[in-house]
């Protein structure tokens, strides 16, 4: 607290330490300070050879599990120049490759890196046009033409809906997502993924409000009513990815 030159460390009425958003300048020197290596910096610049010096570390794993690579985020087509450069060597050196998006990105860019992905991790959080724009800011229009896409080309595909509740958990919302990836080709698998708040702690030491407030996560077993209306529509159901 002492040494941060913004005055960005404060303690609140609970006696917890929090970092104020708004000063904090990531400048790193509370890190270096801090003798109990509380406060660490995760977000790291990386160059292309740095990422695949420790991807190739673990190719034997990925060879003996039959696994491979996976480019998570955010979202990876944000950076894509980058994510398209990792993807090319990994598939010269023979590694299976994924990739997880939101989809909300060009079709240039997704003709760019089918070349060199094996599977997809996509996201479809809400099949309604209005209430995804309400709940994510953007419409859904470009993720689900984008999808539709995709599953006629050379690529598997898992769709994945993030299971919020009281947002994209309704009986309604479950069979919208049912009908429209059924009616789809090539898709492997759809994953239900319940919702945790392990963020919560977090938001709370950075001095931010979750919008979430104190709804509890689901577990896989919550809700088995989700899987079986999808599993109605023929699909092969996953809780969890």
């Amino acid at each position: 607290m002492e040494i941060c030159p913004e005055d960005a460390i404060a303690v609140n009425e609970d006696g917890i330490r929090q970092i104020i958003a708004e000063r904090c300048t990531l400048c790193g020197v509370c890190i270096d300070e801090c003798y109990a290596e509380g406060l660490e910096l995760i977000g790291k610049e990386r160059t292309v050879a740095e990422v695949m010096a420790e991807i190739k570390a673990d190719q034997t794993f990925y060879d003996k599990s039959s696994g491979g690579m996976t480019l998570s985020g955010g979202d990876p087509t944000m950076q894509h120049p980058f994510s398209l450069e990792i993807l090319k060597r990994c598939k010269a050196l023979g590694i299976h490759t994924a990739l997880e998006t939101s989809g909300h990105t060009s079709w240039k860019i997704w003709e760019s890196f089918l070349p060199y992905l094996d599977l997809v991790l996509y996201d479809v959080k809400e099949i309604d046009s209005d209430l995804h724009k309400q709940w994510t800011g953007v419409s859904n229009d470009l993720i689900l033409e984008n999808l539709k896409r995709l599953t006629k080309r050379d690529v598997s595909v898992i769709v994945r809906r993030p299971v919020i509740p009281g947002y994209n958990d309704s009986a309604d919302s479950i069979h919208a997502l049912g009908r429209f990836v059924s009616e789809l080709c090539s898709i492997k698998e759809i994953n239900l993924l319940p919702y945790h708040n392990f963020g919560k702690g977090k938001y709370e030491r950075l001095g931010m409000e979750y919008a979430m407030g104190d709804s509890p996560s689901l577990k896989g077993a919550d809700r088995p009513e989700l899987a079986d209306i999808l599993r109605s529509y023929d699909l092969n159901v996953k809780i969890g990815g």
